[in-house]
């Protein structure tokens, strides 16, 4: 990758004059000021990594992984969907409640004092949609 990374395809200098042959005589002295403007201004490299260390292709790698990951579990969370939607229409579910400072709470006290009991949770779902925990 170069060290000036181009976020858009470049513009030709024929497509900026047909552009300004289209600008109402009233915009042209603005033009001219921004370019004058964009002349003094230092061209400040594009960094080619995230704060993480991280390329575009990364992110677009990670990205698509995300995307297949929820393409392939779609009829899985479906499932689980139907099947808490038909517990609730039988009674079958409680209401989630809160502390006062937001954090689920549990009927046995606050969701999450057993670790134990979150890790089963979630490793029940994760298998249900085929992810690891």
């Amino acid at each position: 990758m170069s060290k000036f990374a181009m976020t858009q395809p470049p513009v030709t200098y024929q497509e900026v004059v047909n552009l300004l042959a289209t600008l109402p005589l009233e915009r042209l002295n603005s033009v001219y000021d921004f370019d004058l403007f964009l002349e003094y201004q230092p061209l400040v490299p594009i960094p080619e990594t995230d704060i993480f260390g991280a390329t575009h292709a990364d992110i677009r790698a990670d990205e698509e992984r995300w995307n297949q990951q929820f393409a392939d579990s779609r009829d899985k969370l479906s499932a689980l969907a139907h099947e808490a939607a038909e517990e609730f229409r039988h009674g079958r579910t409680k209401p989630m409640r809160f502390t006062s400072d937001g954090v689920t709470a549990h009927p046995a006290g606050r969701f999450g004092q057993d670790e134990q009991d979150v890790q089963d949770s979630c490793s029940v779902v994760c298998k249900t949609i085929g992810t690891r925990v």
